[in-house]
C-alpha cells in the first residue's frame, strides 16, 4: 500500500496522512512510497482503518435520528408540566366574570343614567333647549364623577369625585322635587297641594339616594 493509497482508504488529506506518519515513525510523506505492514499495524492500532472508520461512520448516521426520535418526547413529556406551571405563574389567567359582577358593573351605570335623564327632563320643564344642553353638561360631569369615584384606588382623586357625586344629587334633588310636583298636575294627580308637593319632596329624596348609594355600593364591593 502506498502512502497515497493509504490517504485515499482513509479519505484524509496530505497533511493529515504526513501527521499521522510522523506520529508513528513512518517518516516523510511520499505518495508512491510503499508501507510496510508494520507501519500499516501501527497505524491501524494507533488511528483505526479505513473499515473501521466506515464502520462508525454508518452507525452514526443510523443511530443519532433514532436515540433523538426516542429521548425528544420524553424529554418533552417530562418538562411540559414544568413549562406550564412556570407559564401560569408568570401569566396569571383572567377571573371569568359571572352574573354576579356583571349586575354589579352595569346596574350603577344604568341607575346614574336615569337619574341624569329626571335631571335634564326637570331642566327641560324650566328652560326648553337650553335647559337640555343644561342637563347634558350636568350628566356628562355626574358621568364622569361617578366613573371615577367607583374606583377607590385612586385616592384623594377618588375622594374628591365622591364629594362632587354628592353634591351633584343633592341639587339635582331639589330640581326634582318641582319636576315630579309638576308631573303629578300634568297627569291629573288630585290631591291636596301639601300631600302632592311632600310626594314630590319624597321620591325626589329617593332617586336621589338611589342614585348616590349605587356609586358606593360599587365602590365598596371593588375595595374587598
Amino acid at each position: 500500500m502506498t502512502h497515497k493509497q493509504y490517504t485515499e482508504q482513509n479519505a484524509i488529506s496530505q497533511r493529515t496522512a504526513a501527521y499521522r506518519f510522523a506520529q508513528c515513525g513512518v517518516g516523510g510523506y511520499s505518495s508512491d512510497k510503499e508501507l510496510t505492514q508494520t507501519e500499516v499495524d501501527a497505524l491501524a492500532a494507533r488511528f483505526g482503518g479505513a473499515q473501521n472508520r466506515l464502520r462508525k461512520v454508518a452507525q452514526r448516521s443510523v443511530s443519532v435520528p433514532v436515540a433523538v426520535a426516542q429521548i425528544e418526547p420524553q424529554q418533552a413529556a417530562q418538562y411540559l408540566p414544568q413549562i406550564v406551571a412556570q407559564k401560569a405563574q408568570i401569566e396569571p389567567q383572567k377571573p371569568k366574570r359571572n352574573a354576579e359582577s356583571v349586575i354589579l358593573f352595569f346596574s350603577p351605570f344604568a341607575v346614574t343614567l336615569i337619574s341624569i335623564a329626571l335631571t335634564v327632563c326637570g331642566l327641560y320643564m324650566f328652560a326648553g333647549l337650553f335647559g337640555i344642553g343644561l342637563g347634558l353638561m350636568f350628566g356628562l360631569f355626574l358621568f364622569a364623577a361617578a366613573l371615577v369615584a367607583r374606583n377607590n384606588q385612586k385616592g384623594d382623586t377618588s375622594a374628591d369625585a365622591l364629594q362632587v357625586v354628592l353634591w351633584l344629587e343633592l341639587g339635582a334633588c331639589i330640581l326634582h322635587v318641582f319636576t315630579f310636583h309638576r308631573s303629578f298636575g300634568v297627569m291629573g294627580v288630585n290631591a291636596d297641594d301639601r300631600i302632592l308637593w311632600a310626594a314630590a319632596t319624597f321620591c325626589s329624596g329617593f332617586v336621589a339616594f338611589i342614585s348616590y348609594s349605587s356609586v358606593m355600593l360599587i365602590r365598596n364591593y371593588n375595595a374587598e
